[in-house]
């Protein structure tokens, strides 16, 4: 086994024997993906160096009385707000890109850190922007994998034509070749993206993409005046889901207000009907209507 795999097993190791948790030796050879006897050559050498290694029940761990215990645990454990601190500073690193992804693996492998893991996991999410950059640059078809639509409840491959990227890079404005419309597409509902290069846009002239309101709904045609009357909890949480309504927010009387046009009332309806008791329709005929007949059918 070459250095680096070692030095990198015994990280997570230490990590494992200073948890709360203690671990078999058979569980210790599984989550390093080792033999036994590996395993217990690792726990040999942490005592060797002067770690006091402990059994119990058939599992091993160091206590927290161990000299060594403060120091070693200080290291191998991060507070959320380290790694967010982590995080931050990796996702800035004018570094090769590279570099920065291997980097990140080997933290979230040895740490264990969540926020570093994530980003890990979220490669494939990148590799699918990738291609629909180039596909908007070259103007090539994309094809969206078993893309997960919420309006038609139904998983299929999806031939579209994208040109615009909004919110954040995480939704797409693609013109769908099958019904000829307009769309917002969510890059988190395809399973992959393929660029298409031997398939250039064939409908370029009827790329458009509509408006989008505070609560992200589309659309260009029939519009809706709403006002809702919230509490902090509802205000607190309105904000927090759709950033762009707190501009928008006033707070009178009290009580915080949010007067708006939206193109859908399906978004912001899904909000009311999750804080109903926190929330008071103001006018907004439309709206109240469109609630009530959700109620109905939800009874």
């Amino acid at each position: 086994m070459d250095d680096h795999r070692t030095l990198e097993n015994a990280m997570k190791l230490l990590k494992m024997l200073t948890s709360s948790v203690n671990y078999t030796p058979d569980e210790i050879a599984r989550r390093l993906d080792v033999s036994s006897r590996t395993a217990y050559r690792y726990i040999k050498t942490l005592e060797d160096v002067g770690f006091s290694v402990q059994k119990e029940n058939g599992a091993y761990f160091i206590p927290k009385t161990d000299k060594l215990y403060t120091d070693i645990s200080q290291l191998v454990h991060f507070s959320e707000e380290e790694e967010c601190l982590v995080y931050d500073i990796m996702q800035n690193l004018s570094y090769d890109p590279v570099v920065q992804r291997n980097l990140k693996a080997k933290m979230a492998a040895v740490f264990n850190l969540d926020s570093l893991a994530k980003s890990v996991t979220e490669e494939r999410f990148h590799s699918n922007l990738s291609k629909v950059l180039s596909a908007i640059k070259n103007h090539h078809q994309i094809c969206l994998k078993n893309y997960r639509s919420s309006h038609s409840d139904t998983i299929a491959d999806r031939l579209v034509e994208p040109f615009n990227i909004t919110d954040n890079y995480s939704t797409i404005w693609a013109f769908d070749t099958a019904d000829k419309t307009n769309k917002q597409f969510k890059l988190s509902r395809t399973s992959c993206v393929d660029e298409l290069v031997e398939q250039p846009w064939k409908f370029g002239d009827k790329h458009k993409a509509a408006p989008v309101d505070v609560f992200r709904s589309s659309g260009d045609g029939k519009k809706y005046e709403i006002c809702l009357e919230l509490d902090t909890l509802a205000q607190n949480l309105l904000v927090e889901e759709f950033p762009l309504t707190k501009s928008l927010v006033k707070k009178e009387n009290g009580k915080w207000r949010i007067s708006t046009t939206v193109y859908s009332l399906y978004s912001v309806g899904r909000f009311v009907l999750g804080l109903i008791d926190h929330i008071k329709i103001i006018g907004s005929p439309d709206l109240r209507n469109h609630i009530e007949e959700r109620l109905k059918n939800r009874l």
